[in-house]
């Protein structure tokens, strides 16, 4: 899914269901936004393009979301990180990011707990 030309999203998730929902409700606010459902994909698309945001769940197949959030993190900065997961636990959420050294506020925030 490719579509309209404000700026890029990347999302990458293995359940079809949300990645659909997930451009349902960016693209009318005008973000153009890639799909796939391999972070390997992914990889291959950030090279290609630029990304304003990738939107990644955190337990995938193979490569976790994690992974592919802490290279994103790492390698384009530009890039904004949100991970979506089922995961009830903040705190569980959180936690792997205390080991990037280079992740900011400016380019990731803590997950928070919805009502």
């Amino acid at each position: 899914m490719d579509a309209g030309g404000g700026p890029a999203v990347l999302i990458v998730d293995d359940d079809e269901k949300i990645s659909r929902l997930l451009v349902r409700i960016l693209e009318p606010h005008g973000y153009r936004c890639v799909v796939t459902n391999d972070p390997a994909e992914a990889r291959d698309k950030l090279i290609d393009g630029q990304f304003a945001l990738l939107l990644t769940d955190m337990l995938m197949p193979g490569e976790t979301g994690l992974s592919l959030a802490k290279y994103v993190v790492t390698q384009y900065q530009e890039t904004a990180v949100i991970m979506v997961t089922v995961l009830g636990d903040p705190r569980i959420a959180e936690a792997p990011w205390r080991s990037v050294p280079t992740a900011t506020s400016s380019n990731h925030s803590s997950p928070t707990r919805s009502s």
